[in-house]
């Protein structure tokens, strides 16, 4: 149907009525009551069944002094970054950490979160911590871990033994005892003091990357609001807030731990250096030992002669001084190996504590610096970071620097050997003029010292490592807050019981929106005088009688017959004075009750003692003869065929009704549209002006057919019938085109059949309706018959609210 279109009055007909809204509402108040009170109790359904879920925050302050220095300050002497900017990366980064797959599968591991637990109450399953449970759960896993959904395990606690239930298997075990579920071993026994009652619970063993997703999606790591660069806010939501507090602060260790850990990296490789030399010159030292020990005894030597000593002193002192060259060209070969061998992939170099030179030291710890920086910036963003070829450069140009310092020292160191190869060889010729076995023990004592001196001085080296690594073992974060639980965070009951009232109302509210934006039945006289300003003849209401044709009579004092008498008196106002004789009846589809309310409008004008005939000039199916018995009498199509016949030959009055006569239809021609236009239809009327008061003319429908037009220049007014909830809108734009462009003379209108259910605004106690069926003829209208309307949209949505009458 089309959409309304504004008539000549200015009135809009299809805009949105929302007084009808309103009283739609109020009538429907028992279904949005009952709307409320479902959701209400789906609300409370839903938070007695639904896990509650608890928020646990921690505050940590992240960088401390690096946030102005270390790495942050390199950059900033580089003129690569500005200290805000730089501080704020930094920051970033630490999130991207806290909320890495790595720092969260540690923690996963080391707390055993995979491992879940739930006790079984009367209406929901509650999840419960490893550490609150009577019993033991141990679980060893496959070397291979497939990483799979976890299939429940069913465990009924008894105090000797306990039933495993896995899918369709079942079976019991004892405490102590490993089962096997799927591919990993499961170990319960009870915990010392505890007293085990009959309880079931059921255990979930998750892969470890589903667990490492489940939390990561549950933690949230932000800067923590009004507060300055640094304080960072750790959340985790958590249906076990004991186990969400030792999360945040496993979270935090693990943290620190792999901070110190990628932090004293150089600290660490030297480290492993030292004790890789002290190792070996341990060994070394040893067997010297042994052979000095083994010379004394096969040769009785216990002492050695002063020049003997004193020239042994000499040359310990050179050799002490050339191991000391050795180790640090060792040193230098180490630095050398790291910076050349980088290969696109920078590694930090060792600590080289041991170096003499300082300027080395200096570039060594600026090149870790920038490496370490670099790292970080991988890892925490992308190889593609804008800021990484500008550190590439610099740490391009560290090497070079560092391998052009070495190559200085090594020359150097080389320079020296040669000092000390020429004191050496004085020595040796002063060792060459003693005994044969003096040469021999001083020798050995000789090369036993230099273990010594160089065991001492890698021991001295490695203490002065571990002294730094001491004072560099300093966790980047710092608590500055105790692990808080914030309370529950869902489900939320007022929000819950609001958004159920909200809801409740909300869908019975949408439903009858629908009903009344998208039906296009006549609701409501309001809608027709927003629609139409033609006027309203009067209003006939519905009843339950049925089997009666005429409803009023000269004792009846029902209200239909009431308002009938109301529109007679209203007939007289519409030509302001002028005699009315003919009139013509018609609507816009079958069904809507137009020969109900010309019989009745004539029988109406008869009990007033004026005569009145009704012509059924519905020729294509004609409905008004069959109800007085009078379809076999000569009719109409007759008389207009045939010159013989006069019209006189096919008047008859209703038996039982004086003063009221009918014209029936007559055979049904093949031709009724033309037939109607004959000349005689007129001669006809003009017969019936003159013998009776009144003639009303029963018409087609006038949104089907055109006859009521053409009969229509016959009548002196026009009525025409709409039914209440069975007439569409799109009907009133015919009205408003027939009488805009004067198709039918003082155009008025009868609202027909009013239900008694409210919906039109008020309601009558009884009254009568009427219409019957009639077979579309190619325009938008149809309907089978009077008892089914036309379908569409709204009919559906108008279901589920039908009430009972």
């Amino acid at each position: 149907m089309e959409d309304f279109i504004e008539d000549e009055g200015g009135n809009k007909a299809g805009s949105f009525n929302f007084k009808q809204y309103l009283f739609k509402l109020a009538t429907y108040y028992k279904w949005i009551v009952l709307g409320v009170v479902a959701a209400f109790v789906c609300g409370y359904l839903y938070l007695r069944y639904e896990i509650s879920q608890y928020q646990i925050d921690g505050y940590i302050l992240v960088g401390g002094v690096e946030l102005e220095g270390g790495t942050n300050a390199i950059l900033n002497n580089a003129g690569i970054t500005n200290t805000a900017d730089g501080a704020q990366s930094t920051v970033n980064n630490e999130i991207f950490i806290l909320r890495s797959f790595k720092l969260i599968g540690d923690v996963v591991d080391s707390l055993q979160l995979n491992i879940e637990v739930s006790e079984h109450g009367r209406f929901k399953e509650q999840p419960v911590y490893r550490d609150s449970l009577p019993f033991k759960i141990e679980v060893k896993r496959p070397a291979i871990n497939i990483d799979k959904p976890a299939v429940p395990i069913l465990l009924s606690i008894n105090a000797n033994d306990f039933t495993v239930q896995r899918g369709e298997k079942h079976f019991i075990a004892k405490y102590g005892v490993p089962f096997l579920a799927d591919r990993d071993t499961v170990i319960i026994s009870p915990k010392t003091g505890e007293s085990l009652r009959n309880k079931d619970y059921t255990l979930k063993i998750q892969g470890r990357i589903q667990s490492i997703k489940k939390y990561r999606g549950r933690l949230t790591v932000a800067q923590a609001k009004a507060t300055g660069i640094g304080l960072l806010q750790i959340s985790i939501i958590d249906e076990l807030p004991l186990r969400g507090t030792q999360i945040i602060s496993s979270l935090i260790g693990a943290y620190n731990t792999s901070y110190l850990t990628y932090k004293n990296q150089a600290i660490r490789r030297a480290l492993r250096f030292l004790d890789e030399r002290l190792a070996s010159v341990s060994g070394d030292l040893d067997r010297q030992e042994s052979l000095v020990r083994d010379f004394r005894a096969s040769n009785k030597v216990y002492d050695v002669p002063t020049v003997a000593t004193d020239i042994l002193g000499k040359m310990q002192g050179a050799d002490l001084q050339k191991s000391q060259n050795t180790y640090q060209i060792d040193l230098l070969n180490l630095v050398e190996r790291s910076v050349k061998n980088y290969s696109q992939k920078e590694e930090i170099v060792a600590n080289a504590n041991g170096l003499t030179d300082v300027v080395l030291s200096t570039q060594v710890a600026e090149y870790n610096a920038l490496v370490q920086l670099k790292q970080g910036y991988i890892t925490a963003n992308t190889p593609l970071d804008e800021r990484l070829p500008a550190i590439n450069d610099k740490l391009a140009s560290a090497r070079v620097n560092i391998l052009a310092n070495i190559a200085n020292i090594r020359k150097q160191l080389g320079t020296y050997d040669s000092f000390l190869a020429k004191q050496n060889n004085v020595f040796t010729s002063k060792f060459n003029t003693l005994p044969e076995k003096d040469k021999q023990y001083v020798e050995l004592n000789r090369k036993l010292g230099v273990q010594e001196a160089l065991y001492t001085f890698i021991l001295q080296k490695k203490e002065e490592t571990e002294l730094q690594l001491v004072s560099e073992d300093i966790v980047r974060s710092r608590t500055v807050d105790d692990i808080l639980n914030q309370g529950l965070v869902s489900p939320r009951k007022m929000v819950i019981y609001g958004a159920s009232v909200g809801i409740g109302l909300a869908i019975p509210c949408l439903i009858i929106f629908l009903i009344v934006f998208l039906n296009k039945k006549i609701e409501s006289r309001k809608e027709i005088e927003d629609g139409t300003n033609t006027p309203i003849l009067g209003e006939l209401s519905m009843s339950e009688l049925s089997g009666q044709a005429i409803a009023i009579t000269s004792t009846n004092r029902t209200a239909i017959a009431e308002q009938f008498r109301s529109i007679r008196t209203n007939l007289s106002y519409i030509a302001a004075g002028k005699k009315q004789k003919v009139f013509v009846v018609t609507s816009s589809i079958s069904g809507e009750g137009k020969s109900f309310v010309s019989l009745n409008l004539a029988n109406s004008m008869a009990i007033i003692e004026k005569t009145v005939v009704v012509l059924e000039l519905d020729l294509r199916k004609p409905a008004l003869s069959n109800k007085f018995g009078m379809s076999g009498r000569t009719g109409i199509s007759e008389y207009l065929v045939n010159e013989k016949i006069k019209p006189e030959d096919i008047i008859s009055p209703i038996e039982g009704y004086p003063n009221l006569h009918l014209i029936s239809s007559g055979p049904i021609p093949p031709n009724p549209g033309e037939l109607i236009t004959s000349p005689r239809m007129a001669q006809l009327i003009e017969h019936l002006k003159e013998k009776f008061d009144y003639v009303i003319m029963d018409t087609p429908p006038v949104g089907l057919v055109a006859d009521s037009i053409s009969l229509g220049q016959l009548a002196d007014t026009a009525i025409f019938v709409v039914r209440h909830k069975y007439s569409y809108k799109s009907s009133l734009n015919l009205v408003n085109d027939l009488k805009g462009n004067q198709k039918l003379p003082n155009l008025s209108l009868i609202i027909n059949g009013i239900a008694d259910d409210n919906s039109y605004g008020y309601g009558y106690g009884y009254g009568y309706g009427y219409g019957y069926g009639y077979g579309g003829y190619g325009y938008g209208y149809y309907s089978e018959d009077s008892e089914k309307e036309p379908n569409s949209i709204v009919d559906n949505v108008k279901g589920v609210f039908k009430r009972k009458k």
